[in-house]
């Protein structure tokens, strides 16, 4: 028998409620809010270190934040070139070596210099401190513009206006 998406399904209504029991018994709407808060907290307390961070804003788990213009001349002149090449590559100098050396997928918003992150809604406070200490990390190499983060991200750039070479 063929069913439509929005048609009935009992199977469907089942895993349905058995969802949201779990998401009740377990408290998952609480460790959200829980969770989100140490994070926008954790975030901003970078933003208050890191010029690199230049914005955090959210709800629950749902957060972004903003990546704004370095304070050396030097680096105001790379992200100048990053942003020549590319509108949406220089939240790379973030996304790629938190995957790369944490193991942390996040992605850009899109052609902008925001960062999103939406993790599961079954984070513990110990995945929230490792991705606040890889993200510390991150962003205390990547104030100077000779760092492997701006290398790596520099380097995308120039084959990009190369067209690819």
């Amino acid at each position: 028998m063929h069913h439509s998406t929005y048609a009935r399904n009992r199977l469907a209504m089942v895993a349905g409620l058995a969802t949201l029991e779990v998401m009740e018994n377990d408290k998952l709407v609480e460790n959200a809010d829980a969770m989100g808060k140490r994070l926008m907290e954790g975030l901003n307390k970078l933003k208050d270190r890191y010029s690199l961070l230049k914005e955090v804003r959210g709800m629950g788990l749902m957060i972004g934040f903003e990546l704004g213009c370095p304070d050396s001349l030097r680096s105001k002149m790379e992200w100048k070139l990053i942003h020549a090449a590319s509108a949406g590559l220089f939240p790379q100098l973030i996304v790629i070596p938190l995957h790369r050396d944490h193991g942390i997928i996040t992605m850009a918003s899109g052609h902008n210099d925001v960062i999103k992150l939406l993790p599961t809604m079954v984070i513990t406070e110990k995945e929230v401190d490792h991705f606040l200490n890889a993200m510390e990390a991150i962003l205390r190499n990547s104030q100077e513009v000779g760092s492997e983060n701006w290398k790596t991200i520099y380097q995308i750039a120039k084959r990009t206006i190369k067209g690819g070479d």
